[in-house]
């Protein structure tokens, strides 16, 4: 709850609440004041992290990634390529990151050396399957993530589109 007091002819606005650092600011209108709060406090609401914010300090990426191939992944009909490619990044440095430290550079650097090795839609994939893990444990699974740092970075363009006419005498020889 915002707390609003006059003090020195001005608007203070005071707005504290657990699980996130204090906010307070002075205006000349108490309107001002009354709209800053209400927007502040709109976005405290939506960002209210019911988990404990340590949590991302002893959480690594690995851990959503296996929680994702236990209770996610057998329900799929893609189980089976979407469990290869997940051991696969498990094996990878950026499995390893706590959820504290993980930002969008370090998927960037992700991106950009799994680009020198495969092709760009084997990349777009695994980076697909990484921003819907961090999706669901921020949504569903009580991760106070603050953003999903896999929709801050570019993906990989798509692969150029195959442009290939059948020369003279193909189409008989594949009918045959």
């Amino acid at each position: 709850m915002a707390t609003l007091r006059r003090r020195n002819g001005k608007w203070q606005v005071q707005i504290r609440r657990d699980g996130s650092r204090n906010l307070s600011k002075t205006f000349h209108k108490k309107a001002d004041a009354h709209a800053w709060a209400r927007e502040h406090e709109t976005q405290a609401d939506l960002c209210v992290q019911q988990a404990d914010p340590r949590l991302l300090a002893t959480t690594q990426l690995s851990d959503l990634i296996s929680r994702y191939l236990r209770e996610v992944v057998p329900q799929k009909k893609s189980a089976d390529v979407e469990q290869f490619i997940l051991q696969a990044v498990l094996r990878r440095e950026i499995a390893e990151i706590v959820l504290s430290d993980m930002g969008p550079e370090h998927f960037a650097d992700y991106r950009d050396a799994r680009l020198r090795v495969v092709m760009p839609v084997t990349v777009k994939r695994e980076l697909g399957l990484l921003q819907h893990i961090l999706k669901l444990a921020r949504q569903e699974w009580g991760v106070p993530l603050p953003t999903n740092p896999v929709e801050q970075i570019k993906k990989p363009p798509p692969s150029k589109p195959r442009d290939r006419r059948l020369e003279p005498g193909e189409f008989e020889r594949l009918r045959d």
